[in-house]
This record gives C-alpha cells, sequence and structure tokens, in this order.
C-alpha cells in the first residue's frame, strides 16, 4: 500500500469563495499559481519540495485521463467526483508548498451567476487582444505551454494542437496565449479552468 505525505500547514484549510478573500489572500493565490506556471517540475521540487507541481503538468494529467484510449477515465462516470476530489488536493497541496500562508483552494460559488470575469479576478470574458487572448486580470497574457517542453510520462498519449501547444489535439488555436471567446464558457468552471484549459 502507497501513502502519501499530507502538506502541513499553520492553520487547518479552509476552502473560501474566490470573493470573499481578501486582497492580501488573493494576492498569494495568485503569486501561487504564477510560480506554478512559470516553474517546471524539476526545479519546483527542489525548491518547494515533492508536493509541488508545475501547472502545465496538471494540464497535461487531466488531458491524459480525459483522453486515455480506453475512454476518458476522469469524466462521464463515478470516478468524476473522485479524479476530481484528487486533482484539486494536488493542485492545493501545490499552493501550499509554495506558500504554507495561503488557508486553502479558493472556489466559485456558480449558484450566484456575479462573473469573477474581470480584471480583479481572471479578465474580461471576451480576450481583448489579437485572436482573443485575454490581456486583462491577473492571468492576463497567460503562455500556453509548448507540449514538447514538458517531460510527458513516455507512455502518455500526445496531448497537442496542431501547433504543438498544450491544447487538445482537436483545438486549431494558434495562439500562444489563453484566448477566451466568451460562448465556451459557464458558470460551471473551476478556479483552474478559468485560467486555462485544453
Amino acid at each position: 500500500m502507497t501513502t502519501t505525505a499530507v502538506v502541513t500547514t499553520k492553520i487547518k484549510r479552509v476552502r473560501k469563495e474566490i470573493r470573499q478573500l481578501s486582497a492580501s489572500e488573493w494576492k498569494k493565490v495568485v503569486d501561487a499559481i504564477w510560480i506554478m506556471k512559470l516553474t517546471d517540475d524539476a526545479e519546483g521540487k527542489k525548491i518547494y519540495g515533492d508536493h509541488f507541481i508545475s501547472y502545465d503538468r496538471l494540464v497535461l494529467k487531466h488531458g491524459i485521463a480525459a483522453l486515455d484510449g480506453r475512454g476518458d477515465q476522469a469524466h462521464f462516470g463515478p470516478v468524476f467526483n473522485t479524479f476530481h476530489s484528487c486533482f484539486v488536493r494536488e493542485a492545493e497541496n501545490s499552493l501550499l508548498a509554495i506558500d504554507n500562508s495561503i488557508i486553502g483552494l479558493p472556489y466559485w460559488d456558480t449558484s450566484t451567476k456575479t462573473s469573477i470575469f474581470n480584471k480583479k479576478f481572471f479578465g474580461s470574458l471576451v480576450g481583448t487582444g489579437d485572436d482573443y487572448t485575454v490581456t486583462d486580470g491577473v492571468f492576463s497574457n497567460w503562455p500556453i505551454a509548448n507540449y514538447d517542453a514538458i517531460s510527458a510520462p513516455s507512455n502518455s498519449i500526445r496531448i497537442s494542437n496542431p501547433y504543438g501547444l498544450l491544447r487538445h489535439p482537436l483545438n486549431v488555436n494558434k495562439s500562444k496565449y489563453a484566448t477566451r471567446r466568451g460562448n465556451s464558457y459557464n458558470y460551471t468552471q473551476s478556479i483552474f479552468q478559468c485560467v486555462s484549459s485544453i
């Protein structure tokens, strides 16, 4: 039986609704997510420990599960809740490894229908830059990884679009940055999906 160590924090984990975070709490989360995005796994583990996982590795892990040759291993069945609970916990552990004063991964209460697509949070619902690139908000100009720059497991399927970007293989978006056209987002998106999705 394999056991996994738990990231210890000074305080109990509390997952707050994103709009309930103070400005300093939100800044800590944003800074940690950017570190996850801009630091590869090997370097991140050296600096922050074994619980660090890069943002691109999380995207890759989700993509591999969803596009598995045996069928979607993360959605459309009883595994949905288990997979995503573990996935969110792994992302949260990485945030806390970077900054243990973060109290927990925030969530978006979708029942309010109040948008978080604004400058304070995730930028405009429709990207304002070239090719609908998101150029406002705290994650503006979010880079999309080149698949070949990520050390993917050798036995995994290739998760890249025709331009070599870490996007769904059928996604023909050539922008090297996160884009948003508005109609593909609804009120069920998670914090991590709002930043970047494949």
